[in-house]
């Protein structure tokens, strides 16, 4: 309950940062791009992630609800964004140990600020499908069909502006070795 009625629970009203980002729009903060993206940016999203669990873990729906406030708006943004497509299931050989994954590797940056261009990039087989996450449910039970194969490119987690942390898989990836 301390989270709850202190610094997490509430962080957004003490600070403009916290308090402007992660709204869908583009905010104004040291160390911010003109575009309202940068660290400020990545900041609310580590606290975000804290009020996400917060809110779940105590059923809390006010916390719930803050959250969603920020949430739905870039996760529909992104749904919307025309060409935007980030609905695919993994679709690698679970026999090849990884073999069918691709590495590249760039220079790093003189200065690191969490690029967009992430040095490092990894091209892996996917299928396009039709995946529609729920707070009940982000994953489907098991392995997925898919409707179009695709090669897809994975970058860091800091590196981008949409994160997938866990795909769905193919039933060719689920297969046991």
């Amino acid at each position: 309950m301390a989270a709850k009625d202190g610094i997490t629970g509430h962080l957004d009203e003490w600070h403009p940062t916290f308090g402007e980002g992660w709204k869908g729009v583009p905010i104004k903060a040291p160390g911010a791009e003109p575009d309202g993206a940068g660290w400020p940016i990545e900041q609310c999203s580590y606290w975000l992630d804290g009020l996400v669990r917060l809110g779940y873990v105590l059923h809390d729906d006010i916390l719930i609800k803050k959250v969603k406030a920020r949430l739905t708006p870039i996760v529909d943004g992104v749904n919307q964004a025309p060409g935007a497509q980030w609905q695919y299931a993994l679709d690698m050989i679970a026999q090849r140990n990884g073999a069918d994954i691709t590495v590249e590797r760039s220079p790093m940056p003189p200065a690191w600020n969490w690029p967009l261009d992430a040095p490092v990039k990894l091209s892996v087989p996917a299928q396009v499908i039709d995946w529609k996450p729920t707070d009940a449910q982000a994953l489907p039970d098991g392995p997925v069909t898919g409707k179009e194969p695709r090669s897809i490119r994975l970058v860091p987690y800091g590196c981008t502006k949409f994160r997938i942390s866990m795909f769905p898989v193919t039933a060719r990836t689920w297969a046991p070795n």
